[in-house]
């Protein structure tokens, strides 16, 4: 295309990045894993701030970023752990057994895959998306 777009500076503001190392589009929003702000940033197609998550969960180098129909899932490098939230940045589910220092993930036909750098290993773990009505049933 003819059309580009840039946006964000360093700092720790919203909006703002401290060593982006992953980005995944939507249809509708540009996520970003901001490693040493600790957090995940979503902006809409023009580049423009929407909304974090993950910034009160104690993140240690927001690695790599899978976001699917229902969450967003974080690689938490320096915690040995993923994350996974809703997309209003609730935090769902947290993996840490057998997670050595991911760097990122992927989630394909309700596998999550797991890379991982200190043991060189990528870890399969079955997902299983639980519908909305089941959750607020059981509320």
């Amino acid at each position: 295309g003819n059309e580009w777009i840039y946006f964000g500076k360093e700092g720790k503001a919203k909006g703002e990045f401290y060593y982006p190392t992953d980005v995944q589009l939507t249809d509708s929003l540009i996520w970003v894993a901001d490693a040493y702000n600790n957090r995940v940033q979503a902006f809409d197609k023009k580049g423009n701030f929407v909304k974090m998550m993950g910034q009160d969960e104690k993140m240690n180098a927001a690695t790599g970023i899978f976001v699917s129909e229902e969450e967003v899932f974080v690689t938490d490098f320096e915690n040995d752990r993923v994350l996974v939230f809703d997309h209003d940045g609730n935090l769902k589910q947290e993996l840490s057994q057998h997670i050595e220092k991911a760097t990122d993930l992927m989630l394909f036909n309700n596998e999550l895959h797991v890379i991982n750098y200190r043991n060189g290993q990528i870890n399969v773990f079955n997902f299983v998306v639980v519908p909305r009505s089941e959750v607020e049933q059981n509320e």
